[in-house]
């Protein structure tokens, strides 16, 4: 891949690279960060985050009950994780492009998600 071209390839590059990077991290989770996002009460809709709990944690050979898991304090906690990644993208941005962060994520310092994301051009949440 070359120097960014804004023709929209360089935003599917990065989506496919942070995903990884989001399936790395949770593979990275152990069994003390899945406790702190247990919620009291068990969930009955299935969707993909479970399904991907449940394979990491059979991988890893830890018991984690996925419908217990408060997939609010999950999708904050890879936000918190995934930063590092995003700051690197958004300097690399900046870097290639000249195009100057906005007030929001000068004034956020790149601390969040969201103004980092939206500066990036993606979703303000995971």
């Amino acid at each position: 891949m070359g120097l960014p071209s804004g023709q929209g390839t360089e935003i599917y590059c990065l989506k496919l690279c942070l995903l990884l990077h989001i399936i790395q991290v949770i593979y990275s989770l152990d069994v003390k960060d899945y406790q702190e996002m247990l919620d009291s009460r068990s969930r009955t809709d299935k969707n993909l985050t479970h399904d991907i709990i449940i394979s990491v944690a059979s991988r890893k050979n830890i018991k984690v009950e996925a419908s217990k898991v408060n997939l609010s304090k999950l999708y904050s906690k890879l936000e918190e994780l995934v930063l590092p990644f995003l700051r690197c993208a958004g300097l690399l941005f900046q870097h290639f492009t000249d195009v100057l962060p906005g007030k929001s994520l000068v004034r956020d310092g790149g601390f969040s998600y969201g103004p980092l994301a939206k500066y990036l051009g993606m979703p303000p949440t995971i």
